[in-house]
C-alpha cells in the first residue's frame, strides 16, 4: 500500500470551487495538506474545512510566503508526520477528474519523479499540450497542479526554489529533478481542466495567438524568475533566450492586453531582478 497525500495551496480562494476541488479528491488519497498563505477570507475556509473535512491538516500563514515555500511547508509536514510516499499537489481551483490517482498507479514506475495529466484551459477550452497517440510519454516541463511527485525526488533536490515565490517554481523543479535522472510521466488518459490566467485567443495573420492576461504583480514574477532560472543553467544561449522571451512578453501586452503601461513597467523590472538575484547552491 503506497501512502499518497494532497497538498494544496491556498491565497483567498473562491469558496465554492475550493469545496468542489475538495470534493474531487478526497476520496482519492489518504490525507489532504492545507496550506493557507495569509488568505483575507480565513473564516469562511475554516468554517469549510471544519464542518465538511475534520481529519484535513490545515497549515497557515499570517502572510503570504510564497507558492514555493508553502508547497516545501506540504512536503516537510507530509514527511515528518504522515510517511507519504507522493504527495498530489493541487492549485485551489483545479478540479480533479474522479480517476486521477488510480490512472497514476497503472504506470508507476521507480525513477519516475512526477506524473502529470493533460491540460484543459477553462477559458479558451483548448488543451495546452501536444496529444500523443499513446498512454504516457515523456515531457521535459509540467505545471504544479495536478502532478503526483515522489516525496523522495523532492527531497533529492531540496525542495523547491523558495527565492522565486511565484510562477515558473513548476518549471525549475522540473529542471532540477531531470538533473538528477528522474523523469515526468504525462498520462494522456486523464485531463484535469484548469484555467491559467485569464486566457484568450487572439486570430493573426500569423496564427492564433494565446494571450495569458495575467496582472502586473505576475508580469514582474514571470520576467523575473524566467531570466533567474535561465541563469542557473550558465548557459549564455538560454540567458539569451529568456531575455527575448521578456521582450516577447512585454510586445504581447503592448499588442493585446489592457494596463499596458504599469505591466510593461513590471516586465523591465522583473529582469532586471532576475540578473541581479543571488543564487543559492542548493537551489542550482
Amino acid at each position: 500500500m503506497i501512502d499518497i497525500d494532497a497538498g494544496i495551496v491556498l491565497f483567498n480562494p473562491d469558496i465554492n470551487r475550493l469545496k468542489r476541488n475538495l470534493e474531487a479528491i478526497n476520496n482519492q488519497v489518504d490525507h489532504i495538506i492545507i496550506f493557507d498563505n495569509g488568505s483575507s477570507n480565513y473564516n469562511q475556509i475554516k468554517k469549510l474545512l471544519l464542518d465538511k473535512y475534520p481529519k484535513l491538516v490545515v497549515l497557515r500563514n499570517n502572510s503570504n510566503v510564497g507558492i514555493a515555500t508553502a508547497l516545501n511547508k506540504i512536503f516537510s509536514y507530509a514527511k515528518e508526520f504522515l510517511n507519504s510516499k507522493y504527495i498530489l499537489t493541487l492549485d485551489q481551483d483545479s478540479i480533479s477528474p474522479s480517476n486521477l490517482i488510480n490512472q497514476y498507479k497503472v504506470h508507476f514506475k521507480p525513477n519516475v519523479g512526477i506524473y502529470t495529466p493533460l491540460i484543459k484551459d477553462i477559458n479558451s477550452n483548448k488543451i495546452l499540450q501536444k496529444r500523443a497517440n499513446k498512454e504516457t510519454n515523456e515531457v521535459d516541463k509540467c505545471i504544479t497542479s495536478a502532478s503526483l511527485v515522489k516525496l523522495e525526488a523532492w527531497e533529492s533536490i531540496n525542495g523547491f526554489d523558495e527565492s522565486m515565490f511565484i510562477d515558473c517554481v513548476d518549471f525549475d523543479f522540473c529542471i532540477r529533478l531531470r538533473r538528477k535522472n528522474y523523469k515526468i510521466l504525462r498520462v494522456n488518459t486523464v485531463c484535469l481542466k484548469h484555467e491559467l490566467g485569464h486566457i484568450k485567443v487572439h486570430k493573426t495573420p500569423f496564427g492564433e495567438i494565446l494571450v495569458k492576461n495575467h496582472n502586473a504583480f505576475r508580469k514582474y514574477y514571470i520576467s523575473r524568475n524566467t531570466v533567474y532560472m535561465a541563469r542557473k543553467s550558465h548557459r549564455v544561449g538560454l540567458m539569451l533566450r529568456a531575455y527575448l522571451q521578456d521582450i516577447k512578453q512585454a510586445l504581447l501586452v503592448l499588442c493585446f492586453e489592457k494596463g499596458k503601461k504599469i505591466k510593461v513597467k513590471k516586465i523591465i523590472k522583473g529582469a532586471v531582478d532576475g540578473t541581479r538575484i543571488e543564487i543559492e547552491k542548493k537551489w542550482e
